[in-house]
C-alpha cells in the first residue's frame, strides 16, 4: 500500500468515525427520535447509512484494501445489499430506540377449551390428627343378630349358700298300714304298750280272727275280730290267766274274784263299724286290774279299739286295730 493510500484509509476512517458519532447523538436526541416522526423515510435513511458505513469498514479491512473508496452518499449503497446479521453488535445495539409507551390492555379472549385431566399428583404427607368432634347422636338400634353356636361348658362354680328353709307343705295322705315290725328293744318293764292289727275278720263270734296283744306274768290279752250281721264287723278285748284263783276288776262292771284258768273275760269296751263307717272306742276314764294267785303279778290295762279306721277315705283294711298299754308292779 502506498502512501498516498494510507493517507486516503485514514480520512476516510475519521470520516466514517464522525458519521458513527453522529448517527449515535441522533439516535439519542428525544427531539430527533420521537415515534411521531419516525417514519418509514427516517428508518430507511439510518439503514442505507449504517450500510454505507459497513461497506467501508469491509472495504478498508478486507480484500479490497488496496484500493481507495470514499462513501459520501447513501446512493453509493445498493439497498439491501447490507443485512442486519452483517452488523457489529455495537451497530445492532445503536438501532433500538427507546421503549414506547404501554399500549391499552387489549379485549379478555374467548376462554379456552378445558385441558385434559393432568395426571395424579403424588400422595401427600398425613395430616395431623384433627381434634374431636362432638359427639353424634345415638343410631338406631340394629337388627338382633343370629343365636350364636353354644359355648363350651364352663367350669363348675363354687356351692352356693344354703336357701332359707321353704315352707312346709301340705300333710299328704296317709298311706296304708305297713307289717308289723320286729320286737324292739325292751324298754321300762313296767310298762307294756301294744298295737296289732288284723286284715280281715272272722266269720262270727264263734271263729273269730284273733291276735295276741301282751304277756304279762300268768296273764295273756287277746284281740278278736269278727262279723256280726251283713258288713258289720265287732272287735273285743279279751283277758285269760293260767294261774288258777287270780283276781280280776275291771272298770266296765266286770269282777271276778276267782279268775280260773280256761275261762277267758272280755274287758274294756267293744268298737263296731263297717267299711266307709269306721268305730273306734277307748279307756272311758278306767282300766282294768289284775293280780296272780301267788301275788307275784299285778297289773293295769287301758285298751283301746278301732274298726276300718281310715276307711272313710277309702281304706278297706285292716279291718280291726287293737292299742294299749299295761303298768306293771
Amino acid at each position: 500500500m502506498t502512501h498516498g493510500s494510507k493517507e486516503a484509509l485514514r480520512t476516510e476512517r475519521a470520516s466514517l468515525g464522525a458519521a458513527i458519532h453522529y448517527q449515535a447523538i441522533a439516535s439519542r436526541d428525544p427531539k430527533r427520535n420521537r415515534p411521531e416522526e419516525m417514519g418509514g423515510r427516517q428508518l430507511k435513511r439510518s439503514f442505507t447509512f449504517l450500510g454505507a458505513i459497513a461497506l467501508v469498514l469491509a472495504v478498508t479491512s478486507g480484500a479490497f484494501a488496496a484500493k481507495t473508496w470514499i462513501i459520501t452518499s447513501s446512493s453509493q449503497v445498493k439497498p439491501g445489499a447490507i443485512g442486519y446479521s452483517n452488523l457489529s453488535a455495537t451497530a445492532r445495539e445503536r438501532l433500538h430506540g427507546l421503549r414506547g409507551a404501554t399500549g391499552a390492555t387489549g379485549a379478555t379472549g374467548a376462554t379456552g377449551a378445558t385441558g385434559p385431566i393432568g395426571a395424579t399428583g403424588a400422595t401427600g404427607a398425613t395430616g395431623a390428627t384433627g381434634p374431636i368432634g362432638a359427639r353424634g347422636a345415638t343410631g338406631a338400634i340394629g337388627a338382633t343378630g343370629a343365636t350364636g353356636a353354644i359355648g363350651a361348658t364352663g367350669a363348675t362354680g363354687a356351692t352356693g349358700a344354703t336357701g332359707a328353709t321353704g315352707a312346709t307343705g301340705a300333710t299328704g295322705a296317709a298311706g296304708p298300714a305297713g307289717n308289723q315290725g320286729p320286737p324292739g328293744a325292751a324298754g321300762n318293764t313296767s310298762i307294756l304298750s301294744y298295737h296289732e292289727t288284723i286284715t280281715s275278720p272272722g266269720a262270727s263270734s264263734g271263729s273269730p280272727a284273733t291276735v295276741t296283744l301282751a304277756t304279762i306274768g300268768p296273764f295273756t290279752l287277746t284281740g278278736q275280730c269278727f262279723t256280726t250281721t251283713g258288713t258289720t264287723v265287732r272287735a273285743e278285748t279279751w283277758i285269760s290267766t293260767s294261774q288258777d284263783h287270780s283276781a280280776l276288776s275291771d272298770y266296765e262292771g266286770t269282777s271276778v274274784s276267782d279268775f280260773l284258768s280256761g275261762t277267758p273275760e272280755q274287758i274294756g269296751r267293744p268298737g263296731n263299724g263297717s267299711p266307709g263307717v269306721p268305730g273306734f272306742n277307748g279307756p272311758y276314764g278306767g282300766s282294768t286290774a289284775f293280780e296272780s294267785q301267788d301275788g307275784q303279778t299285778f297289773g293295769n290295762a287301758f285298751v283301746g279299739i278301732g274298726v276300718y279306721v281310715g276307711s272313710a277315705g277309702g281304706a278297706t283294711e285292716p279291718a280291726c286295730t287293737f292299742y294299749g298299754y299295761v303298768n306293771q308292779y
